[in-house]
């Protein structure tokens, strides 16, 4: 996946990340997504010399888990998410982005019918 890089990175509302990537392609996918899917060793386990090693959590909902507090660009290559329940760890690589993007983006009826919820509320 050589050179598909982001161009733009917003986030249309609280719970929503929207990418504009140098395909040409947009994509938005709901935080609890990239949460769930955090690549740090603490979430998904961790490879040392072969062999992988992976912590079994009890996965407990915490209040904040899926909120943002602040994106972070990692050099030229990453992303790294604070979230509000102090999560910190996990660095999202381009490469990695995309593929949750491609993978797990939702269609714009989908995004139409939560906005559309959001505003009912309010």
């Amino acid at each position: 996946m050589p050179n598909i890089l982001p161009i733009k990175i917003e986030r249309p509302n609280q719970y929503m990340l929207k990418t504009t990537w140098t395909t040409n392609e947009e994509f938005v996918i709901l935080l609890s997504v990239l949460r769930e899917n955090c690549p740090c060793a603490q979430c998904q386990g961790e490879t040392i010399m072969g062999t992988h090693y992976a912590f079994p959590m009890l996965q407990i909902a915490k209040p904040g888990q899926n909120s943002l507090k602040q994106i972070v660009p990692v050099g030229n290559y990453a992303l790294q998410f604070f979230w509000e329940d102090e999560h910190t760890t996990g660095i999202y690589t381009w490469e990695y982005l995309y593929s949750l993007c491609t993978s797990y983006s939702l269609r714009s009826d989908e995004i139409e019918k939560l906005l559309e919820s959001e505003r009912q509320k309010s």
